[in-house]
């Protein structure tokens, strides 16, 4: 990462360029990175400052209809992400799940384009429209995959919805 913080969250584009983020907060810039990754060596290239506090707590997904970066704030902002200059801008806000709010942990798109979410206060996977950040749908899993999700992804071949979990050693649900 750079000189005062790694990446929090990577993602592959549609081209096969692996992009990672920073978490926004104490330090500098105290908006957050962007940058590249090498997938073989991990040896990361800062791509900008993003133009804005972004806490990535939450997750990052490209859309491999369109290739745009999105990155959900684990409070409940949508935002889209410039690849090139770090510019984010704001989608939408998702709900709060309970009276303390939200902890949006994953986010990934399936094949066609479609963007879930991942909250794990409300042990709920969402289907988000992807323009305005308004909730589509919604499933409550009632066997919880417990901890915090930490990504929300889609097998290319199949489409089927995976997510990683850290209760205590790590569990990938589908």
């Amino acid at each position: 990462g750079g000189a005062n913080r790694a990446p929090h969250c990577i993602d592959f584009s549609p081209s096969g360029v692996l992009y990672g983020l920073s978490l926004g907060g104490i330090g500098v810039p105290a908006s957050g990175q962007l940058f590249t990754i090498n997938p073989t060596t991990g040896a990361s290239t800062l791509v900008a400052n993003l133009s804005q506090f972004l806490n990535v707590e939450g997750d990052i997904a490209f859309d491999p209809t369109t290739g745009v970066l999105y990155a959900v704030d684990g409070m409940g902002p949508l935002y889209t992400v410039n690849t090139s200059t770090g510019v984010v801008t704001l989608v939408g806000n998702l709900p709060a799940d309970l009276p303390g709010g939200a902890d949006y942990s994953g986010l990934g798109f399936d094949n066609s384009g479609q963007l879930y979410v991942w909250s794990q206060f409300g042990q709920a996977l969402r289907r988000v429209n992807k323009a305005n950040a308004t909730i589509l749908s919604t499933v409550f899993l009632t066997s919880s995959p417990g901890g915090s999700v930490g990504d929300v992804a889609f097998d290319p071949g199949t489409n089927k919805c995976l997510l990683g979990a850290n209760p205590s050693g790590g569990l990938l649900s589908s």
